[in-house]
């Protein structure tokens, strides 16, 4: 199955239209198999987009639409996985001090990723964290 991960933080009216385009560009790239497609919501207004497009009789198209600030970060936090810990920044931090939070991803990443520094580098890089 091929996942397709979009961030978006500012809503946008076109992204349905951008999400059918980013998944006929993968069927277009040869994938044949299952295509999973799933929009992470980051920004601040209340999310109100539509996740996906239906013409009656024409097309019914969707994929999954998450608001970050919906998800609690503790679940996220206890995976030893660096994925899981760079996900958990763009979560609702709950009553946690975010830089307390913050201090506790960058320790567990060091530890999980002490012997590939190179990859730890990229997980904190500012580009990693202005993806989107």
């Amino acid at each position: 199955m091929a996942w397709r991960v979009a961030a978006l933080i500012i809503p946008n009216a076109d992204m349905p239209l951008r999400m059918l385009r980013y998944y006929t560009d993968i069927r277009l790239a040869g994938h044949a198999g299952p295509i999973r497609q799933c929009l992470l919501y980051i920004g601040s207004e209340r999310l109100t987009m539509d996740d996906g497009i239906a013409e009656p009789g024409l097309l019914d198209y969707r994929y999954q639409l998450v608001d970050m600030h919906q998800i609690n970060c503790a679940g996220l936090l206890v995976q030893d996985n660096p994925d899981a810990l760079v996900l958990a920044v763009l979560c609702d931090f709950g009553d946690r001090a975010p830089e307390e939070v913050v201090q506790y991803i960058v320790r567990r990443l060091k530890e999980l990723l002490a012997r590939d520094d190179k990859r730890f580098r990229a997980e904190n890089s500012p580009s990693s964290r202005a993806r989107g």
